[in-house]
């Protein structure tokens, strides 16, 4: 029997070198995620999207960048996972490719984490005012948003 500690039954001897052996190598990416799980590859996008939120905001402060960053990395991964979700999709329907009926299927998990997104993402959008109805129970009326935006411009500018 082997010296080596594994977890459960196993018949590997000392000089396996499998991966479970001998670990993966330095620098693998094989544990990074990829798609809509990934938020090593989300986070250009994600930043892109947190510009977009803080120009579109009605009133925007310091403290509310926590919010702006989650909100732009779940719509993010809502974009990623539509956009892996429309391709199943399309390959399911046209029919050519048997393999894309088994894999929508499959994808049931996926789906039920976008509805989920979806969901936190419409919430976030109402903490930040970015919705009317979250703009009217903050009491914040579009001229007022446009007169905020032209005063700090003219702060900005002028001091």
């Amino acid at each position: 029997m082997s010296s080596l500690s594994s977890y459960g039954p196993s018949a590997h001897t000392a000089d396996c070198d499998c991966v479970r052996c001998t670990g993966f190598p330095k620098g693998t990416t094989l544990s990074q995620r990829h798609g809509a799980y990934s938020t090593l590859h989300l986070g250009k996008r994600a930043a892109q999207l947190a510009a977009e939120i803080r120009d579109v905001a009605p009133v925007y402060e310091d403290c509310d960048e926590p919010t702006v960053r989650l909100l732009a990395l779940v719509l993010a991964r809502v974009e990623a996972a539509t956009r892996a979700l429309d391709k199943i999709d399309q390959l399911a329907t046209s029919g050519t490719d048997g393999i894309a009926v088994y894999q929508s299927e499959l994808h049931a998990r996926l789906r039920q984490d976008l509805r989920g997104w979806i969901h936190t993402s419409v919430k976030l959008a109402a903490e930040l005012g970015l919705t009317p109805q979250a703009r009217g129970r903050l009491g914040v009326s579009v001229a007022q948003i446009q007169t905020e935006r032209t005063r700090r411009e003219l702060l900005e500018r002028y001091g």
